[in-house]
């Protein structure tokens, strides 16, 4: 399929979800408008709206505080139904291949931490990119004296995460990792210990200190990458064959819930100021800005919500949902590749256009929706008498609807299509590399 073709379909499915979230966005917004204006003052509904916001959240976020179970079960009852289909994404067939031109977010930290490894007798295998999460690179190390293998790579917001694997014989892995815990069951057979908040060197005195000692099976520089196959190709095949389980699904959408919520506290406190300082001066000065004031608060409070549960509309196929997940590749990698390396070229090219694999944090992945969803409050006042478009910021109605175009088209529209258009050009050499793999086994087979 060529590169047109699929930047026409992904457009045009992009703009469903656009116009759907719209629809349910600004619903609430005049609903709840029509609501609070038969009872309050049209000047400041906006503030009393984003304070019972404000409110709601803080209730929110001390309820699930005292009672974690209740964002599990509401994350299990909204998405655990798809439970089942999620692990049908992860690839059969983990590639291996050069570090090529990628490089670390925070290359300083992560020079640092492979500095500190091999002071403490730590080797450096080599530096990979895989296709299951191919724009974020792994440095791979092994320490033979304490049979110890390492792997180092960035997860969400750029942070460096470490994992110390030990193998046993009777096919026991032991892991210690700074990675956070998302609450996926583990393999049978391995154990897991996990903190967070703790550095590089903290893991591996914390490692030294806690596995079992016994019966642990050596390993060096030249067995590194084949014991990392092994081990990966088990846990992936355990967990294809498993799937993810409701409760699982549930304990990930209650971190997210837990996050979103912090999201909406600050932001709406913030908001509620705004919203108040725009109503006292739309009070003042009486009915000149209305439309321009009011509006587009209560567009943004509502959009709050929208914003800060970005994971989970991703999840529900509201909103495109990234290819692969940088956050903790541990327990979905499972390579089975033997032989030399594969080249570069065959390991799929970095989705750019995915904020999660390209170490966005929540700020910028919010900004940058943001444009879309005010988008309708813009074409509001456009179309209005009164507001953007009128004399109240422009002396000329038409100077202000070519002001107020311009900047739709500069700021929402031009970068919608740019990453319309490279999102469906990374789709086309994703297929045209499945291609040529599936032509190459069949050679081969």
């Amino acid at each position: 399929m060529s590169v047109m073709r699929l930047f026409v379909l992904g457009a045009l499915k992009s703009l469903l979800r656009y116009l759907l979230f719209c629809a349910v966005c600004y619903g609430c917004v005049f609903g709840l408008g029509s609501a609070l204006g038969q009872y309050l003052d049209p000047q400041w509904a906006a503030v009393y709206f984003v304070g019972a916001l404000f409110l709601a959240c803080v209730a929110l976020r001390v309820i699930i505080v005292f009672r974690p179970g209740v964002a599990v079960w509401l994350g299990e009852k909204t998405f655990g139904a798809a439970a089942a289909s999620l692990s049908s994404d992860l690839p059969g067939r983990l590639q291996i291949g050069p570090i090529g031109a990628a490089r670390f977010h925070r290359p300083a930290v992560a020079e640092q931490a492979v500095t500190d490894l091999t002071a403490r007798g730590f080797v450096e295998v080599g530096r990979y990119l895989t296709n299951l999460i191919p724009s974020v690179p792994v440095v791979l190390l092994v320490n033979p004296e304490h049979a110890l293998r390492a792997l180092l790579f960035e997860a969400e917001n750029s942070r460096l995460v470490v994992e110390l694997a030990t193998e046993y014989p009777d096919g026991r892995y032991v892991f210690f990792s700074n990675c956070v815990e998302y609450g996926f069951d583990k393999r049978p057979g391995t154990a897991s210990f996990r903190d967070f908040r703790a550095t590089p060197l903290q893991v591996l005195d914390r490692c030294l200190a806690e596995r079992p000692r016994d019966g642990i099976v050596p390993v060096g520089p030249e067995a590194a990458v084949a014991a990392f196959e092994r081990e990966s190709t088990l846990s992936l095949a355990w967990r294809k064959a498993r799937g993810l389980t409701p409760r699982e699904v549930g304990a990930v959408c209650a971190r997210f819930i837990s996050r979103a919520l912090s999201t909406l506290i600050v932001g709406s406190a913030g908001l509620f100021v705004v919203a108040a300082l725009v109503s006292a001066v739309c009070a003042r000065v009486g009915d000149v800005l209305p439309l321009a004031a009011v509006v587009p608060l209560i567009v943004v409070a509502m959009t709050l919500p929208f914003l800060a549960l970005v994971p989970l509309l991703r999840g529900s196929g509201l909103l495109p949902r990234a290819r692969s997940c940088s956050a903790c590749p541990v327990e979905s990698r499972g390579p089975e590749r033997t032989g030399a390396p594969v080249p570069v070229s065959e390991v799929a090219p970095p989705p750019a256009a995915r904020p999660e694999a390209t170490g966005q944090s929540k700020w910028q992945i919010i900004l940058g929706l943001w444009p879309f969803l005010v988008l309708p409050g813009l074409a509001l006042g456009y179309f209005q008498d009164q507001g953007y478009a009128a004399g109240t910021v422009f002396e000329s109605e038409w100077i202000g609807r070519v002001f107020w175009g311009a900047v739709v088209i500069a700021l929402v529209i031009v970068p919608w299509l740019r990453n319309q258009y490279e999102m469906a050009r990374i789709a086309a050499q994703e297929r045209g590399s499945r291609r040529g793999a599936d032509t190459h086994s069949v050679a081969q087979k």
